[in-house]
């Protein structure tokens, strides 16, 4: 696909942010199923993605555009193929996704107020992490949209992280 960079190259930016910053969420988007793409390289991929342990891996399928390079390109995968890898890696990626916030149960964590409904305030951490806090016991909170909270993160269940409120934090 032409990149500029190599996996080397990536991996090494990533051990960067990993030495500077306090478990970073590291994100990206892997297309699967590119024109040549054997077993080998999907697994080589695989392997990758494995050793870099991204927080979220956004998957797709390669589709061809009309008028692109790799469109007339020899090798394409059949639908078939590109399903089942696309299926492989999203099994992976739902994997390291549940590594990555399981690894922030008992961190404190700073969050933006997304909403405050039904007894639940959900928010995003810094790391883009979803935390929802149950409100039953602090109904008066004085909480709003866009407030920046503290709270420490309690537990990692039904793929939610669950926080509890420690104050509203110094902008």
């Amino acid at each position: 696909m032409k990149r500029r960079y190599t996996t080397k190259r990536y991996t090494k930016a990533v051990n960067i942010l990993r030495e500077y910053f306090d478990n970073p969420a590291i994100s990206s988007d892997v297309i699967v199923g590119f024109p040549g793409e054997t077993e080998e390289l999907f697994l080589e991929s695989l392997d990758f993605c494995s050793k870099i342990s991204f927080a979220t891996l956004h998957v797709f399928p390669y589709s061809p555009r009309e008028g692109t390079p790799a469109a007339s390109m020899k090798g394409h995968l059949d639908k078939k193929t590109k399903t089942e890898r696309v299926g492989r890696l999203i099994s992976l990626a739902n994997d390291m996704e549940n590594q990555y916030l399981n690894s922030l149960v008992g961190t404190e964590q700073e969050i933006i107020v997304e909403s405050d409904s039904d007894g639940v305030i959900s928010g995003r951490a810094r790391n883009y992490a979803p935390i929802y806090i149950d409100k039953s016991k602090e109904s008066k909170l004085g909480i709003s949209k866009r407030n920046l909270i503290k709270c420490h993160v309690s537990a990692f269940e039904n793929k939610q992280l669950k926080g509890v409120y420690n104050g509203l934090s110094v902008l």
